[in-house]
């Protein structure tokens, strides 16, 4: 009895998966009918964001889009540009070697020079990041800081344990 209950679940859940699959070739070819319904986290790299996307799913045939759509992506674009802006380690500034204010202009104008190591680097483009406007930025006097005490941190610390 318990193999015929088992056959008959299967069947069941196989005819479920068949009606779902027709109901979606038909949106397929009409256009799904997307209500919303609720957020999910945007899942920024933002610490402690708490940006929300819109969920939708189709009336028709129950799918659901997980929050991958148009409107989320332009949430996550908001916010990725909110976190750019709000980080204290760089400032807007032009570039010391050529002048350059926008990457695009770093990007005609900027040559590599050496470094005391002995390696090329540029000042501006394409080492360092620009703002979503295109307005380079470099490390700011505090964010060289936090990274200096942070290496220091980690000489001390290899140091304590024997490794330096």
């Amino acid at each position: 009895m318990s193999d015929l209950l088992t056959r008959l679940e299967r069947a069941k859940a196989e005819l479920e998966q068949a009606e779902r699959e027709i109901a979606q070739a038909s949106c397929a070819e009409v256009g799904h009918r997307w209500n919303f319904v609720g957020g999910r986290n945007a899942g920024c790299e933002l610490i402690g964001c708490d940006c929300s996307v819109p969920v939708y799913e189709c009336a028709t045939c129950g799918d659901c889009d997980y929050g991958h759509n148009a409107e989320a992506a332009e949430a996550l674009r908001v916010c990725t540009e909110k976190m750019i802006l709000e980080d204290q380690d760089y400032e807007p500034r032009a570039c010391t070697v050529c002048g350059a204010t926008t990457s695009s202009e770093a990007g005609k104008l900027c040559r590599s020079y050496q470094i005391p190591s002995g390696d090329y680097t540029c000042d501006g483009h394409p080492e360092e990041e620009s703002y979503p406007d295109g307005r380079l930025r470099f490390l700011s006097p505090a964010g060289i800081e936090r990274i200096n005490a942070w290496v220091e941190e980690q000489v001390a610390a290899d140091r304590e344990n024997g490794q330096a």
